[in-house]
């Protein structure tokens, strides 16, 4: 009894961890968890630049213009795919968003968020 047992509750337990594995991978790619990271890394970015900024190490007015700037742009496109991503009401809308394209656009502008936060780190 034990041995079956232990057998039909390892093919249980088993069969349910392969078929919630699917559903975990597209989980993480959901487009509103992707853009928090973005988000909080942009934050991360806009104290960077304004710590730095009290402590006197950028004091060239055009460069200043320039990562202000990039500052509004990076965040009003993080804006928008917000307000893209709110436009997806359903769980379904949302798997199709992972796959038609949306994720892709949010790595696409973590990865320009990423560029200037190296941009900024490099001066």
């Amino acid at each position: 009894m034990s041995d079956i047992g232990f057998n039909i509750w390892g093919v249980i337990t088993g069969t349910l961890g392969i078929l919630s594995l699917p559903a975990a991978l597209i989980y993480a790619r959901f487009p509103s968890r992707k853009i928090r990271a973005v988000e909080k890394f942009m934050e991360e970015t806009t104290a960077l630049f304004y710590r730095d900024f009290n402590e006197g190490l950028h004091t060239d007015d055009a460069e200043l213009h320039q990562f202000c700037d990039s500052i509004w742009s990076l965040k009003d496109l993080i804006e928008d795919m917000k307000h893209d991503i709110s436009q997806l009401p359903t769980w379904y809308s949302r798997v199709k968003g992972c796959f038609n394209g949306v994720s892709t656009k949010i790595q696409s502008l973590h990865a320009k968020v990423k560029k200037f936060h190296k941009d900024l780190i490099v001066r």
